[in-house]
């Protein structure tokens, strides 16, 4: 159900269907990423970025398609800076990152017009992590 929410951009009822999850039923990583990215296609960042926190404080360990999920979020809110820090805490927690993420942060970057941060991730930063630069990264840049 959650997931279907996410894929028509109803994070309202995603986020409802989780929180009337009954006792005794548990949460899935899956689930909390499906909430996540309902949460971004509806530019709710801040509760996106919940979502994360909530997943780092459990027993789950946040997935690179969760992180994606949160970056997205946040590149809708121009929050540029919030990105880079997702980006450190995606590599300090050994999750590890395609394109889709980085591409996010240089979007973020771009968008809030903090080019030279833009390419210093296509420049330095996203070979340094072995990732492949794509053209949704170097076209934002």
């Amino acid at each position: 159900a959650v997931t279907s929410c996410s894929r028509a951009s109803r994070w309202s009822a995603a986020l409802a269907v989780v929180a009337g999850i009954q006792p005794g039923l548990q949460l899935s990583i899956v689930t909390l990423g499906a909430s996540i990215s309902a949460c971004a296609k509806g530019s709710e960042w801040r509760l996106a970025e919940r979502l994360l926190n909530d997943i780092q404080t459990s027993a789950f360990q946040p997935s690179e398609i969760a992180f994606s999920a949160a970056l997205h979020a946040g590149e809708r809110a121009f929050q540029w800076a919030r990105a880079l820090q997702l980006l450190r805490e995606m590599k300090a927690q050994s999750v590890e990152a395609c394109t889709i993420p980085y591409s996010s942060a240089v979007s973020a970057c771009e968008k809030a017009k903090r080019w030279k941060t833009a390419l210093e991730l296509i420049g330095r930063s996203m070979p340094q992590q072995g990732i492949e630069l794509d053209v949704a990264a170097v076209s934002a840049a």
